[in-house]
């Protein structure tokens, strides 16, 4: 399960990426809800091992959209931040 967890994520890095790209504020909002709903779906779902793989594959595409979201936000704040020496 840590295998399809782990490859999800190195799909989703390309599928955030586009998404950040086209349309960030869309993407960025819709990103709880979407997460929310798989984790409902998992509560739900916990007991059955082959659907719980593909709610998994999911979660884990959910998770590197997560990481690319924080990064995304960490280089575009420093885009706009004053520096402490602007002051001087």
């Amino acid at each position: 399960m840590l295998f399809v967890y782990g490859g999800a994520s190195l799909i989703a890095n390309i599928l955030a990426g586009r998404s950040l790209v086209k349309n960030e504020n869309r993407f960025v909002v819709s990103f709880p809800i979407s997460l929310g709903i798989v984790y409902f779906i998992l509560f739900l779902m916990g007991q059955f091992t082959i659907q719980m793989a593909f709610i998994i594959f999911f979660w884990g595409i959910l998770a590197g959209m997560a990481n690319n979201i924080s990064q995304y936000w960490i280089t575009s704040v420093q885009k706009h931040q004053i520096s402490p020496m602007d002051c001087f």
